[in-house]
């Protein structure tokens, strides 16, 4: 049975030559799914969102909560941009902490197939959350730095 490990909120990457999509990744024992944060998605999680509490959670996270609760296919057919990575297709994983003073983002690039690298704010990836979800679907993970949250 598939399940959900681990969401890492708010992430982008470059769709084409200028332009870049975000997305929540969705990592599975089985697949890990870009999840878009599209207009319709975010309508839904303020929908779902309980007080001005839940409303700002949700707005930091791209409303990435919600997809513990749901079925991966559903997840999938949330929006037609959102994709699929099979883990069998991921050769490994790439972790690269960013600094905020220098400018550079947190990486994630997930080697196969097909190479992606997904970037996001310096300090908002959880690289323990992100490595113990790999290694649990048999996926091997390098880097993350000494200070890994």
């Amino acid at each position: 049975m598939e399940n959900v490990l681990y969401v890492v909120p708010r992430v982008s990457y470059k769709k084409g030559f200028l332009s870049s999509a975000a997305v929540n990744l969705v990592i599975t024992n089985e697949r890990v799914i870009a999840a878009h944060i599209t207009k319709e998605t975010i309508a839904k999680g303020k929908e779902e969102a309980s007080g001005i509490t839940g409303y700002l959670a949700g707005v930091a996270s791209g409303y990435s909560e919600r997809y513990y609760e749901m079925e991966p296919s559903e997840i999938l057919e949330e929006s037609e941009e959102n994709f699929v990575i099979p883990m069998a297709d991921i050769r490994e994983v790439k972790l690269k902490t960013g600094d905020y003073d220098g400018g550079k983002m947190d990486e994630l690039e997930i080697k196969g197939r097909k190479n992606i690298n997904f970037k996001a704010n310096p300090g908002s990836m959880s690289v323990k959350k992100i490595k113990e979800a790999f290694k649990a679907a048999g996926i091997k993970v390098k880097g993350g730095g000494f200070f890994s949250i």
